[in-house]
């Protein structure tokens, strides 16, 4: 049992090495697909009622939603102001914000919504900001630009996607490393056990 026990652990240490190599070339064979493409990570806009600024964060490798942050800075009080992200059918947005928040004029302001893509290729997304007043609204809007791949990563590849990628497969490992140790001694304990129940005294 104790050799068993060192050929699995052995086993597991090798994958380890192995993942992360492979990773990085799957990894940088998308990144040279990829080269012939332009993502806009950061669109401005300055105009009457808000200042906007957009961004994209990253990206999560295990549920591939894309984190964007968008900055406000309100040219005018406004006490009832709505964020509203307006993406099309090939992406799902999920607001981190209250639907309607509080702004005062000249500070700014960082909310955050995850948007998931649903298909590859050239999406554009936009970002409406208004502000509801008692006879009338005000609005100021921004664009971004979004580039996805075959298998929903956006493009190009950053190092922290990466990063996130490899921490991730080795933390797979590591807990399927954990729960098939724990197997192996409850097997043992249990066997034994098992054994010395069935066996008749004599």
């Amino acid at each position: 049992m104790k050799k068993f026990l060192e050929k699995v652990l052995f086993t597991l240490f090798a994958l380890l090495l192995l993942f992360p190599s492979l990773a990085f070339a799957q990894d940088t064979a998308t990144e040279e697909k990829s080269e012939t493409k332009e993502e806009v990570v950061v669109s401005k806009s300055g105009k009457k009622y808000f200042e906007l600024s957009v961004k994209n964060v990253g990206q999560s490798p295990l549920t591939k939603k894309v984190t964007y942050e968008l900055t406000i800075t309100p040219l005018i009080d406004t006490p009832r102001t709505q964020v509203v992200w307006n993406v099309p059918s090939t992406l799902k947005a999920y607001p981190k914000h209250q639907k309607f928040i509080s702004l005062q004029e000249g500070q700014t302001y960082t909310v955050k919504a995850s948007i998931k893509p649903l298909k590859e290729g050239h999406h554009n997304l936009s970002v409406s900001v208004i502000s509801w007043q008692h006879d009338t609204n005000y609005t100021n809007s921004i664009d971004s630009d979004l580039y996805i791949d075959k298998d929903l990563v956006t493009l190009p590849v950053t190092e922290q996607y990466k990063t996130q990628k490899i921490i991730m497969y080795v933390g797979i490992l590591l807990l399927g490393g954990a729960i098939l140790f724990v197997a192996v001694l409850l097997v043992k304990k249990y066997t034994k056990k098992a054994k010395d129940w069935f066996t008749p005294d004599f």
